[in-house]
């Protein structure tokens, strides 16, 4: 794993990053990166999905919130695969930046 740098930003212009695939940090819990961290919080058929993408080298980028991957870029099919299952209220606002910004 590399130290990639990422840019300061906040959360309501995160989506620029997001739509660019540039690594960012808020100051909160949202974050995007090129590097494969861990599942986080996923669960089910998401938490198979993630790890089929990363076992095949079909990420590019990830958008985090805490640790747990809500949305990645998948290179191979050029898209964006958003999850769906819900954490907390702050994941979900993340989850509707995401959206908005990939849309």
């Amino acid at each position: 794993m590399t130290s990639e740098r990422r840019t300061r930003t906040n959360v309501a212009d995160a989506w620029q990053f997001i739509r660019q695939r540039q690594p960012f940090k808020t100051s909160g819990a949202l974050w995007g990166t090129r590097e494969t961290y861990g599942s986080g919080r996923l669960t089910g058929f998401e938490l198979l999905q993630f790890r089929r993408a990363v076992e095949e080298g079909h990420i590019d980028f990830i958008v985090m919130s805490y640790n747990t991957p809500i949305a990645w870029y998948n290179k191979t099919l050029k898209k964006w695969h958003i999850v769906n299952e819900k954490f907390s209220v702050t994941t979900s606002k993340h989850q509707t930046v995401t959206r908005r910004a990939v849309s």
